[in-house]
């Protein structure tokens, strides 16, 4: 397959300039530069090819290929079809590989000497992409080979979005462009010089494309899913992990913590690649166990154990010195190792021969104090160390108001729960605390940043943007209303009340789609206080691959209303209902605001910095 032949190829042209690489920098060899130069560039044009021909392959509908017969089919759209090349591990290694592949040209063109501990990360990755096959054909399947495949499995209904056609991709660059930064804290902690200020806009944009990824397109494309706006799901937790030690990197001042930061960050993005492909984790990116898997932990374990040795070496620099900078750092580290022991630990359980699941509820309850510790400092980075005194004060009025619960709806966690009902009474104690201990942290922390926005700047945005993102995902998942209503099928043009609302089922039909699934659609109108506040359309679609009912949102200035169809309910003896669930999100378009101020802020950061 000439699709294997290109990929065995860069792969070795890669494997050469590294070779070539490493005696012209530690032999003096300039005589071998010419063929050095020439290997790279091959390596890259065979994996440039590799990757367009995985596009037309797609594109016309080659159902031969494994691959593409997995995620494409003829009815599909030229944009999915496209979108399909990185849907499944195939096709994002290879692109991992490819924006990858960039930075090595990239600092080539500078006479960087860093690109020494690139070639490896890049070698890595194209063993990880001819390990997955993108390019197998379906003859090589014993149980269809000879048969004649006219037409593929095609994506699944809840890839069929375009935020989850830019996810992928946008998330692989943050990925690839870490890369740089790592190689750079590498080569810095061997005691060679000092490139790490040559990797800074590397490494913001890598934070740019990880908020833009994960936090806004990402969101939007599983909000709209139907699964909610932040749901602790392990892919998404997995990529929480390098964002806050991205985030502790840069604004680390001292060079050996930078880099060990930037390395630890290197690390975690691994793992959370680990975590999309294992299939140890459930998440709704899960993709099957293969002997990717194997490769990619030994990738963690060497990287770490690197990292430890690395550490060790330098172990007389790492003199740690208290101060509000460092306690903040910290504290998001910490944030970090948090969700990492929730990722963990069902995994020990499940080697242990035990099965056990973390949900939600560990993840707010552990890390809401640190958020809120995290607030405070920021407060007082922002307004100087003049505010030590206030933050403090703020401290105590935190502690104070987590004591004062107007209601149940105020408590941290939601005493009908069933985690609570089954948790220790110490645990139920801290889970009744308010969440009005919220107020002063981020009071504090606002006024903090308007202060220093008597100019707008990228990094008072970027602060802005987290503040919101953090304050609104917080009130929005906490005081959300969640209600349950049930029409009969002859109900049609009725209203019926729902909390607040009204809710008119103003249509409903049933309909067979290009790919010949069943889709039950309902089109619902919303009423409050008598005014109309929108109309949508909730479905439930029975695909080969599964059920899924993505959701209508009602978008107000105010609050969301998003409601799911979990398909029509049958009943004994009497006509199937029409369920319809619905929750209200208050503050959502704030949260969806400080995203993007996030991202606009470090944008801003990126063109300014020199």
């Amino acid at each position: 397959m000439p699709g294997e032949i290109l990929l065995y190829g860069g792969s070795g042209a890669f494997t050469i300039a590294f070779i070539l690489f490493f005696l012209i920098s530690s032999q003096g060899r300039d005589d071998l530069k010419p063929l050095y130069t020439a290997s790279l560039r091959a390596g890259f044009i065979f994996l440039t090819l590799a990757f367009l021909l995985l596009v037309y392959l797609f594109l016309s509908d080659d159902f031969s290929v494994y691959y593409v017969w997995l995620y494409s089919s003829r009815d599909m759209p030229v944009f999915y079809k496209i979108a399909a090349v990185w849907a499944g591990q195939q096709g994002t290694f290879l692109l991992w590989t490819w924006i990858s592949s960039l930075s090595l040209l990239w600092l080539q063109a500078r006479k960087e000497r860093i690109v020494l501990m690139v070639f490896p990360v890049v070698i890595f990755l194209f063993f990880l992409t001819i390990l997955s096959e993108p390019f197998k054909l379906m003859g090589q399947f014993q149980h269809v080979s000879g048969t004649a495949v006219n037409d593929g499995a095609g994506l699944d209904p809840e890839l069929l979005s375009p935020w989850m056609a830019l996810h992928p991709p946008i998330t692989f660059i943050a990925y690839a462009a870490m890369t740089v930064p790592f190689a750079a804290a590498v080569y810095f902690l061997l005691g060679k010089e000092d490139r790490l200020p040559l990797t800074r806009k590397w490494a913001q944009l890598s934070w740019l494309f990880f908020s833009l990824g994960v936090g806004l397109i990402g969101g939007i494309w599983t909000y709209e899913a139907g699964w909610g706006i932040w749901t602790w799901d392990a892919s998404e937790a997995g990529s929480l992990i390098p964002w806050l030690l991205l985030t502790a990197g840069l604004h680390q001042k001292r060079k050996d913590l930078q880099a060990a930061l930037f390395i630890i960050t290197f690390i975690s993005i691994l793992f959370a690649a680990f975590i999309i492909r294992s299939g140890l984790w459930g998440s709704v990116h899960a993709f099957t166990e293969t002997s990717v898997n194997y490769a990619l932990e030994a990738g963690i374990i060497l990287t770490t154990v690197v990292f430890i040795w690395l550490i060790y070496r330098n172990r007389n620099r790492f003199d740690l010195k208290l101060s509000i900078d460092t306690l903040a750092l910290g504290v998001m580290v910490l944030i970090a190792f948090i969700v990492f022991s929730g990722l963990f630990i069902p995994v020990w359980m499940k080697i242990s021969g035990n099965e056990a699941s973390v949900g939600a509820e560990f993840y707010n309850l552990t890390s809401y104090p640190f958020v809120l510790l995290l607030l405070i400092l920021l407060g007082v980075c922002m307004f100087g160390k003049r505010a030590i005194r206030p933050g403090i004060v703020v401290g105590i009025l935190s502690i104070i108001l987590a004591f004062i619960r107007p209601s149940d709806a105020y408590s941290l966690l939601n005493p009908a729960s069933i985690f609570y009902q089954q948790s220790s009474a110490l645990t139920k104690a801290y889970a009744s605390l308010s969440l009005l201990s919220m107020i002063p942290p981020v009071v504090f922390a606002f006024s903090a940043v308007i202060w220093r926005m008597r100019r707008i700047s990228g990094i008072s945005l970027v602060h802005l943007g987290a503040i919101l993102v953090f304050s609104s995902g917080i009130v929005a998942t906490s005081f959300a209303s969640e209600y349950s209503l049930v029409f009969a099928v002859e109900d049609i043009g009725k209203t019926k009340s729902l909390g607040d609302y009204d809710i008119k089922l103003s249509k409903f039909h049933v309909e067979q789609n290009p790919r010949g699934n069943w889709v039950q659609r309902a089109t619902v109108e919303v009423y409050a206080e008598g005014r109309s506040t929108g109309s949508t359309t909730v479905s439930y679609i029975r695909d080969k691959t599964g059920n899924y009912a993505p959701a209508g949102i009602i978008r107000e200035i105010n609050r969301d209303i998003f409601l799911t169809f979990p398909g029509l309910e049958p009943l004994p003896d009497t006509p199937p209902v029409i369920p319809l669930h619905a929750r209200v999100f208050p503050l959502l378009n704030i949260f969806w605001l400080g995203d993007i101020l996030l991202s606009i802020g470090i944008i801003l950061v990126i063109i300014r910095d020199k």
